[in-house]
């Protein structure tokens, strides 16, 4: 199963997504899941935000990305598209089926996942907790073996 996690500039959010999905898939001993990331409005390979991967390294995962703008091509390679908000989704869903996309929201308390950047160290935590946290559950719901 391939997963496309998307959000606006593949900075924070998705990247954060993408790192956790495997890790989970990692640990779970779940060869057949890979994940990847973009964003729908990236225009350029920018790294990932510093505080998106210090926020990841302290809970332990090691994770580096450089941004890349999402292609009709990648959406027809998935098997699942997940986004971090229903505008994201909802923008999505004239080119993507609609039993393969999702909202990464949906699976947490949050309802959405909302966008850390130039945000503090504090915003970033809460926002790679809420990732972590929904990830798994999506993750439980749909990669399990």
């Amino acid at each position: 199963m391939k997963i496309l996690f998307v959000c606006t500039g593949n900075t924070c959010r998705s990247p954060m997504a993408q790192a956790w999905a495997q890790a989970y898939a990692e640990r779970r001993g779940l060869a057949h899941v890979t994940a990847d990331s973009a964003g729908m409005m990236c225009f350029g390979a920018s790294p990932m935000a510093r505080n998106a991967e210090l926020a990841l390294l302290e809970q332990g995962v090691v994770f580096s990305h450089t941004a890349q703008g999402l292609t009709l091509a990648m959406l027809a390679e998935c098997d699942a598209v997940v986004t971090m908000t229903h505008a994201q989704k909802d923008a999505l869903s004239a080119r993507v089926a609609a039993d393969k996309l999702y909202c990464l929201g949906d699976f947490h308390a949050c309802g959405e996942i909302d966008d850390p950047y130039g945000g503090d160290m504090e915003t970033y935590r809460k926002t790679c907790a809420q990732i972590r946290e929904a990830v798994a559950a999506w993750m439980d719901k749909f990669c399990a073996k």
